[in-house]
C-alpha cells in the first residue's frame, strides 16, 4: 500500500512539472504575441 502511494505521489508530482512547463511555455507566448500586435499597430 505505501509503494503505491509513493508511485503515485511521483506520478502527480510528475505531472503537475509537466502542467507548469506548459503553462509557462503558453505564457511566454502570450507575451511573444502581445508584442508582436504592439509592434504591427
Amino acid at each position: 500500500m505505501r509503494s503505491d502511494q509513493q508511485e503515485f505521489g511521483n506520478k502527480a508530482q510528475h505531472e503537475y512539472g509537466v502542467a507548469r512547463n506548459l503553462v509557462s511555455q503558453a505564457i511566454t507566448k502570450v507575451k511573444y504575441a502581445a508584442q508582436y500586435a504592439a509592434q504591427e499597430s
